[in-house]
């Protein structure tokens, strides 16, 4: 072969080489971040929407269950490194994410999918009340520690819970007139805690705008209304 010709081919090699190397890096540059890298949740739910029945009950239901099947990681803030279970700092003890205290899990259909999505738990997802404030959590099984549970079933706790928010703000609402009639009027209120037919005890207030708790009943002193305790 001439040395010219094979020059010639040589050089055309290697450019194509270099092209080739270099669409690589392109693609390579441009590709779509894997698995983990982003949130699961790329898109959320405007809540102003869902208050002014902006959005259709059947797109509600289909978010919902996104959410609810979503394999969280980091990015969708998965985990509490800062703190345990009660909102306390975390010790140096304890790791950042564990079973027992909390518990943690990756997706809420973890813990919650017998016999369907929702549902209930298998026994391998009970709960331990009261272990997520031990810091560490060595002995959380014991009784004087923790109180197991079976994962509670969520069908239809919407709707529960919706109620308990509703009874919580009409509460509330009892207080703060209260409050407001104790101190513009200098004297001393007692008014009873009724909501939704419901009693809970009667509640005291004082010209300077303490509270007495003593009366109050079923619920607590913050009277919000917890219906999964």
């Amino acid at each position: 072969m001439c040395p010219v010709v094979h020059l010639k081919i040589s050089r055309v090699l290697s450019l194509c080489m270099l092209l080739l190397f270099s669409e690589s890096l392109t693609a390579h540059s441009e590709e779509k971040p894997s698995a983990g890298e982003h949130p699961v949740i790329a898109h959320h739910v405007d809540q102003i929407k869902i208050i002014s029945s902006q959005m259709q009950f059947d797109e509600l239901f289909r978010m919902g269950k996104t959410l609810f099947t979503a394999q969280f990681n980091r990015l969708d803030g998965q985990g509490r490194p800062g703190s345990t279970g009660t909102g306390l700092p975390r010790g140096t003890t304890q790791p950042t994410f564990i079973r027992i205290s909390g518990p943690d899990a990756n997706s809420c259909a973890g813990c919650h999918m017998q016999p369907n999505v929702g549902g209930a738990g298998d026994f391998v997802a009970n709960v331990f009340v009261l272990a997520q404030e031990l810091d560490p959590v060595a002995g959380s099984l014991d009784v004087r520690d923790s109180n197991e549970r079976n994962t509670l079933g969520m069908m239809g706790a919407g709707a529960i819970e919706m109620l308990a928010r509703e009874m919580t703000t009409e509460l509330i609402a009892i207080r703060e007139v209260a409050r407001a009639e104790a101190q513009n009027k200098n004297i001393t209120v007692n008014r009873p805690l009724l909501a939704k037919g419901v009693s809970f005890g009667t509640l005291t207030i004082y010209p300077d705008g303490r509270i007495d708790p003593r009366g109050i009943e079923g619920v607590d002193w913050d009277l919000i209304v917890k219906p999964f305790n």
